[in-house]
């Protein structure tokens, strides 16, 4: 009797159990579905970056004419001769200026990310491979204890 009795505790036990287990499954198979849609969105955020970058130089080579040629009050059908020349002559050193300043300017700002980056202050590197990520979050951690220390 007590022998049965133990059996069915243990059979229930072990139905809980297996409930249990299925709902981590469960937990860990939405959880990659949750990872595969971060990392869909970091794909298209990445690429949003590139069209934005592409935008922002075009704006870097078109702005300056169109500031000269407002300072100038210069209209299209205006660029003859001698104010054509003038116009090049300011628009072309500006454009460069222009150019060259952005440019500075990312540089200086991939410059201190890495930096920050050295420190531990941004994550330098991410990747889409799970055991991938495990790594680096180990190494991180790891240089970031041997520093603590």
């Amino acid at each position: 009797m007590l022998k049965q009795l133990y059996n069915l505790i243990a059979q229930n036990d072990s139905n809980s159990q297996m409930q249990i287990a299925n709902s981590h499954v469960q937990m860990a198979k939405s959880h990659v579905h949750i990872a595969e849609l971060q990392a869909q969105i970091v794909n298209s955020a990445a690429k949003d970056n590139a069209q934005v970058k592409t935008l922002t130089y075009l704006g870097i080579f078109f702005l300056p004419a169109n500031l000269i040629a407002a300072l100038l009050g210069i209209q299209g059908y205006e660029m003859t001769g001698k104010l054509f020349l003038i116009f090049l002559a300011y628009t072309v050193p500006f454009g460069i200026l222009v150019f060259g300043a952005f440019n500075l300017h990312m540089w200086w700002r991939k410059r201190r990310q890495t930096k920050l980056a050295r420190r531990g202050s941004v994550m330098p590197e991410i990747s889409f491979n799970p055991q991938q990520n495990e790594d680096i979050e180990m190494r991180d951690m790891q240089r970031r204890d041997s520093v603590a220390w």
